[in-house]
């Protein structure tokens, strides 16, 4: 994703329009799962999801989104303007439960 002509995240999937000024999208993060006892082998990279960004189109303004208990690995995320709906992670970790 650029904003002003600068490079600022790598984002996957569609972007959702939750008002006029406001979009969310999801970033990607790259990864280095080398291990420190491996610093002589070459690095292996990985692609990691993150949770949902918020992107203000008029001040170019980028903030994570509020999602209590959100999983990136393993919530699915609905959007429905500016509402969302998803399974997150209790503390426990047991089960997915919605919010």
């Amino acid at each position: 994703m650029y904003v002003d002509g600068r490079w600022k995240e790598f984002t996957f999937g569609i972007p959702h329009e939750v008002i006029e000024q406001l979009f969310v999208v999801r970033p990607v993060v790259r990864v280095n799962d080398t291990l420190l006892q491996e610093a002589t082998a070459t690095p292996r990279w990985s692609w990691q999801r993150g949770g949902w960004l918020v992107i203000n189109r008029i001040a170019g303004h980028i903030s994570q989104a509020s999602l209590p208990k959100f999983d990136p690995d393993s919530s699915a995320t609905f959007w429905y303007r500016d509402y969302v709906a998803y399974c997150g992670i209790p503390d426990d970790g047991r089960k997915l439960s919605p919010s």
